[in-house]
């Protein structure tokens, strides 16, 4: 009965993911059903070639217009609140281990989303720029949801440059750019979620 309970506790919480942010993380660093020093398991998702939204506490990635020297920033253009995905995140190949990929905007493949004076800012894409290779850690990766609505791909996930071995964070406000930090799990502004794009929220 308790464990029971327990899993639909975090199934409650994560209905409401989108509006507290990291439900999930929430519930793990304040309940006792986890010990103090439980690390979970860490996937590399396979995104499946879903146009994402990729969403933090603090905000939900976007840029400042969509063109090549324009930074990321916590605020989506195209719609806040998943109701317009901005990004593919697309495997660099097939089979490596661990996955990498390359974060294009959804509506030029050849805009992508590289690091300069470490912040993230839209650049044309160069394939031997190592700058514009990612790397994606979750806590939790779902598969078969291509062409699923509003569908959560993924969550608790960090965001690295596997060159600088630094993390994604979001600024104070959502008009700061994004910058690369030293990583840590316990800092919520450096863990995101994954949603596909949802129509309602566009009226359709």
């Amino acid at each position: 009965m308790l464990l029971s309970n327990a899993f639909l506790v975090i199934s409650l919480t994560l209905s409401a993911s989108l509006e507290s942010g990291s439900a999930y993380s929430l519930f793990r660093r304040t309940s006792s059903f986890f010990p103090r020093d439980w690390e979970p398991e860490i996937c590399n998702p396979d995104f499946e070639g879903s146009a994402l939204s990729v969403v933090g506490n603090h905000g939900e990635w976007g840029a400042e217009s969509i063109e090549p020297g324009s930074h990321i920033i916590g605020t989506s253009t195209r719609g806040a609140e998943i109701a317009n995905a901005d990004f593919h995140f697309t495997l660099t190949h097939n089979g490596e281990t661990p996955r990498r990929y390359v974060i294009q905007d959804v509506d030029h493949a050849d805009l992508v989303v590289g690091i300069v004076n470490n912040k993230l800012q839209l650049q044309n894409l160069n394939i031997s720029d190592p700058t514009q290779i990612w790397s994606v850690q979750c806590e939790f990766c779902d598969s078969g949801f291509a062409g699923e609505d509003a569908y959560l791909a993924a969550y608790d996930c960090t965001i690295s440059s596997p060159t600088t071995e630094e993390c994604v964070e979001l600024g104070l406000n959502k008009t700061q750019p994004l910058t690369l930090v030293p990583c840590s799990r316990r800092d919520e502004k450096q863990l995101f979620q994954f949603w596909t794009a949802n129509a309602t929220a566009r009226g359709e």
